[in-house]
């Protein structure tokens, strides 16, 4: 429920609804979701689920994350400040960060993160992929030493 922006997504806040901000939206309180954290264990599973998937009743189910936390997770992008790309339809960057900002005119916000003293900072750039993928169809002709070339050329950005 992050992005729907009905909670108090500061560090160490607790995961729930902001009243005036779903006041605000005009949606129903009783009709919103139970807030739990990002990763916690939901309860075990039940008989029926646990029959038709072939699993033992009782077993953990974890809520499930977000797609930007699993990319941070399969990227080893875990500590404070690593930076990863994710390449789809879309593209984004994103890092963990210890502090709250959002910058609306870039399109930059950052989400509660995978631990409750990070959160994420993030920056969606909303056609990456399907304008690397528009771009190779027109230029198949180019060799790939131009594309290694060309990223080769991008200037690498260290850290302080």
């Amino acid at each position: 429920m992050t992005a729907s922006w009905l909670t108090d997504n500061h560090i160490g806040s607790k995961p729930e609804y902001v009243a005036d901000l779903v006041k605000r939206s005009g949606r129903k309180p009783e009709l919103l979701p139970e807030l739990i954290p990002t990763g916690s264990i939901q309860g075990p599973l039940l008989d029926e689920p646990a029959e038709r998937l072939g699993l033992k009743p009782g077993v953990p189910v974890a809520c499930g994350i977000p797609d930007i936390h699993a990319a941070i997770v399969g990227s080893g992008a875990v500590k404070a400040y690593d930076t990863h790309m994710a390449v789809s339809t879309t593209a984004w960057l994103s890092a963990p960060v210890p502090f709250k900002r959002t910058d609306i005119l870039h399109g930059m916000a950052t989400l509660p993160g995978l631990s409750p003293d990070m959160n994420i900072v993030g920056n969606n750039i909303e056609t990456g992929g399907a304008a690397l993928s528009w771009l190779g169809s027109r230029s198949s002709r180019l060799p790939t030493d131009y594309w290694e070339a060309a990223a080769g050329s991008v200037p690498t950005v260290r850290r302080r």
